[in-house]
């Protein structure tokens, strides 16, 4: 790789020299800079145009493809359910088309290793959808509650703690089960209410 010569930040016209991929040089050179490797906000993050292009691909090529529901009948038999996912708004009423659904909950764990879903319920009690929340408007503890150990949820701008009859987190990579770990950065396990 050819890496031009600066001088207090000004490159040299002309000058130049030949760096190596194996080079603890080269190393050093990606951590310095606008393109340096490290720990980076969602939004930082999807500034640089190669992740960004890929999350883009990523969770639009998974969001186009069908979601099947399965009934378990027992016996390794199955069959075909209706779900909230053959509505039109598979988030219940917050106006998400279904693609928009899939790519929302796949962009959470593509790049959080992890996605919350608020249940949203009719009047009688029946799941009718789900509402995606991204892991940083969330926090999440192992609380004992009716002599279970469970996930307790806050949401941000709420007080009431949500449990999993009324809040469901896919967890992928985790050291603990209750933070995925995030590819872009490990900033595990000390996430703040509203950090991005």
């Amino acid at each position: 790789m050819r890496v031009p010569v600066t001088f207090f930040g000004v490159k040299i016209p002309g000058l130049a020299y030949d760096v190596s991929i194996s080079d603890p040089a080269f190393a050093a050179m990606l951590q310095m800079g606008s393109f340096g490797l490290g720990p980076y906000g969602i939004y930082q993050a999807m500034q640089f145009p190669a992740f960004y292009r890929g999350v883009a691909l990523i969770t639009g090529e998974i969001a186009s493809l069908p979601v099947k529901t399965w009934k378990d009948l027992g016996d390794g038999e199955r069959e075909a359910a209706d779900s909230f996912m053959d509505d039109d708004d598979p988030s219940g009423g917050y106006g998400l088309t279904k693609f928009q659904w899939k790519q929302h909950v796949m962009f959470n764990m593509v790049t959080q290793m992890e996605s919350g879903l608020l249940h949203v319920k009719t009047e009688a009690g029946a799941l009718i959808g789900l509402m995606p929340w991204h892991p940083s408007t969330y926090t999440v503890k192992w609380v004992k509650r009716n002599g279970m150990t469970e996930k307790e949820f806050t949401l941000q701008n709420t007080q009431e703690p949500y449990y999993s009859d009324s809040f469901t987190q896919i967890v992928r990579q985790s050291l603990d089960g209750l933070r995925g770990l995030s590819p872009r950065v490990l900033e595990y396990p000390s996430r703040e209410l509203g950090a991005a």
